[in-house]
C-alpha cells in the first residue's frame, strides 16, 4: 500500500521494496480472516468468541484452484467475504507490476525483488474485479483495490481495473442480474476471456449459473463449487 500510494503521489518516487515480505522461509505462521456468521451453533461463531487457549485443527487447501492463464482477460465477480479468493492474486499483480516499475528507474543489480510470478511476462493479463459490499465500511481490501486501480488508469496500464458496487450507499447499486452479467462480459470481448470467476451467495451464484448456462464465455464452462470458474 505505501508503494501504491507513493506511486499515485508522485511517479518519481521509489521505494524501497519490503523484500522480506516474499520470504518462503516463514512459514511458521498463518493469518486466517473469518468473519462472524452470528449463529450460536456455527464454526464462524465459535471461532470468533473463542478464548486464546482454544485450538482448531486447520486442513486443506482443497479445491482446483484459480488457475489463471498468462495471458487474456480474466474476470471476478465478488461479493462480500467471496473477495478474499481474489486478494492474493491482486497482490501478485501488484508486485509484478511495481517491480518492473521500480527496474525501469534502478540502476540494474539494484532490484532485489523475487518471486516465481516474476519470472513471467504478464503484461498480456487483464484482471477486470467487479466487488460488491453494502457500504465501504464493510469492505475487505478494498482501499489496496483502489490504489492499484488508480495506479493502473493513471499510467495507462491494462493489468488491472475495479468495478465497485456499494448497495447500501448508492454506488452502482444496481443489482448483478442477467443483463448486466451479458453486457460486462461482452464489453471485454467474449474471445478474449479466459477465465471468469464468480463468488459470493448462492442467489448471486445461480443467477451467473444461468447466463454462462445460456451463453458459455469462449467455450469455458461454469465449474460447481467456491469460486465457480
Amino acid at each position: 500500500m505505501k508503494l501504491l500510494n507513493e506511486k499515485n503521489s508522485n511517479s518519481n518516487i521509489v521505494s524501497e521494496f519490503p523484500t522480506g515480505l516474499l520470504s518462503k522461509n516463514d512459514s511458521s505462521q498463518m493469518t486466517f480472516v473469518v468473519k462472524d456468521y452470528r449463529n450460536p451453533a456455527g464454526l464462524s461463531s465459535m471461532i470468533n468468541n473463542g478464548g486464546d487457549n482454544d485450538r482448531f485443527e486447520v486442513r486443506g487447501p482443497f479445491g482446483h484452484g484459480l488457475k489463471p492463464s498468462s495471458s487474456g482477460v480474466h474476470i471476478a465477480f465478488a461479493a462480500g467475504t467471496g473477495v478474499l479468493c481474489f486478494v492474493d492474486l491482486v497482490a501478485a499483480l501488484i508486485q509484478f507490476e511495481l517491480n518492473v516499475g521500480i527496474r525501469s528507474t534502478v540502476n540494474a543489480g539494484q532490484a532485489t525483488i523475487k518471486s516465481s510470478i516474476l519470472e513471467n511476462d504478464l503484461h498480456q493479463v487483464q484482471f477486470h474485479l467487479y466487488v460488491s459490499f453494502p457500504r465501504r465500511s464493510e469492505s475487505i481490501a478494498l482501499e489496496m483495490f483502489e490504489a492499484f486501480d488508480t495506479y493502473c488508469k493513471r499510467n495507462n496500464i491494462k493489468i488491472f481495473s475495479l468495478h465497485l458496487r456499494l448497495s447500501q450507499e448508492k454506488v452502482n447499486a444496481a443489482r448483478w442480474d442477467e443483463a448486466f452479467i451479458s453486457q460486462e462480459i461482452r464489453k471485454h470481448g467474449v474471445k478474449n476471456i479466459q477465465r471468469v470467476w464468480v463468488c459470493g451467495p448462492p442467489v448471486m451464484n445461480e443467477t451467473f449459473d444461468r447466463v454462462f448456462s445460456a451463453q458459455p464465455a469462449n467455450g469455458a464452462a461454469v465449474q460447481e463449487g467456491e469460486p465457480l470458474l
